[in-house]
């Protein structure tokens, strides 16, 4: 039971990890308006894969979930900062 269960939750880590490539680095590009949206998303996802990799390995955790949680993490922080400019704009 418990190798049915692994096999279940690997499967189910890789499809986060996967969605989390595909979406995340286009929608913080899209959140900083840049012009360059195609080589900022390429270029965040590389900086946080390998940061979230590093991460991984210094802290002994796994590799997926670590990339996954630091995207969100990068998402919510880019998310945060972008509202805090858009409100600081429409006050003058």
């Amino acid at each position: 039971n418990i190798g049915i269960v692994v096999a279940r939750c690997v499967q189910v880590a890789v499809v986060f990890l996967v969605f989390t490539f595909l979406v995340v680095p286009t929608v913080i590009a899209m959140l900083l308006g840049a012009r360059h949206r195609l080589a900022i998303g390429w270029a965040l996802g590389s900086i946080v894969a390998g940061a979230g990799a590093a991460l991984s390995y210094a802290l002994d955790l796994p590799t997926g979930a670590t990339i996954v949680c630091l995207f969100g993490l990068v998402l919510l922080l880019v998310s945060a900062a972008t509202s805090l400019r858009h409100h600081r704009l429409a006050r003058t």
